[in-house]
């Protein structure tokens, strides 16, 4: 689940299922830098912008929002001419985080991520370094076996010494 609480968005439930199911397989790293860079999607389009709308609110505290218009309410200008406390920054949408996923290139193959979890799966060829996680509470290091090749380098031999035993 995405932790978008302290963002100012506008996603559905729909939206973040999309979302997910678009990540699948992403590594951390890159679901961080896909969120970041759809973070900054509202920031482009402040930098982009050339026509803006003051708008004013009951207590007469005035805000700038982009527009593409150039109809005669809209004033052409760029974000620097504005002062940063009166410009209104539109949320982050679903769109701005499939956008960012799509254009962002992935670090880990999905080929990668297969073969590791093939890999991973053979665990009883050595399951002292990937117990199996329903296991860990009854497991000790001292029983856990190793048949892989490590085994033929003496970790055997050395469990006992492994273990404090």
């Amino acid at each position: 689940m995405l932790q978008i609480e302290n963002v100012d968005h506008v996603i559905s439930q729909d939206e973040l299922q999309d979302i997910a199911e678009r990540l699948e397989g992403a590594s951390g790293s890159d679901i961080k830098t896909a969120l970041a860079d759809a973070l900054m999607e509202p920031i482009r389009e402040l930098l982009e912008t050339q026509y803006w709308i003051c708008q004013s609110d009951e207590q007469g505290q005035h805000s700038w929002k982009p527009t593409t218009n150039r109809d005669s309410s809209a004033l052409q200008g760029c974000l620097n001419d504005i002062p940063a406390a009166e410009v209104k920054v539109r949320p982050v949408t679903g769109n701005d985080i499939i956008k960012a996923i799509e254009t962002n290139t992935r670090t880990v193959d999905p080929d990668e991520i297969a073969q590791f979890a093939a890999f991973a799966s053979t665990s009883e060829r050595c399951n002292m370094y990937f117990p199996k996680r329903e296991n860990l509470e009854q497991d000790r290091i001292s029983d856990l076996h190793c048949s892989s090749p490590v085994e033929s380098q003496g970790l055997s031999e050395r469990k006992d010494d492994i273990c404090g035993l």
